[in-house]
């Protein structure tokens, strides 16, 4: 995809593990064994997918506000997000103010 070229190397490769859900999240690494448990460590209260964590999880609620502008009502489908290209910088953004995936 040319929009990765746009972004970081750092920030291609985040976009590229939520885009393929091979990221380091709770639920893959409880598929790949790596975690006990695939609840999300922020609300314990459902599976930490790429989903949930980009678009419900009550512990990334503020970092979420800023790409809600640029992003609008596609903020609530991390698939309806990840498939427009013209999101993927905020996105970035978005991981890089959770300090979720290093």
């Amino acid at each position: 995809l040319k929009e990765l070229k746009k972004l970081t190397r750092r920030q291609a490769s985040t976009v590229t593990q939520l885009l393929t859900e091979h990221v380091p999240l709770n639920k893959y690494l409880h598929c790949i064994r790596k975690k006990l448990s695939g609840i999300c460590d922020g609300c314990r209260q459902h599976d930490k997918s790429v989903e949930h964590y980009l678009t419900r999880c009550p512990a990334h609620l503020a970092a979420r506000a800023r790409p809600r502008m640029k992003v609008g009502k596609d903020i609530n489908s991390a698939a309806r997000m990840l498939a427009n290209t013209e999101y993927f910088e905020a996105i970035a953004k978005f991981v890089k103010r959770t300090r979720r995936l290093r």
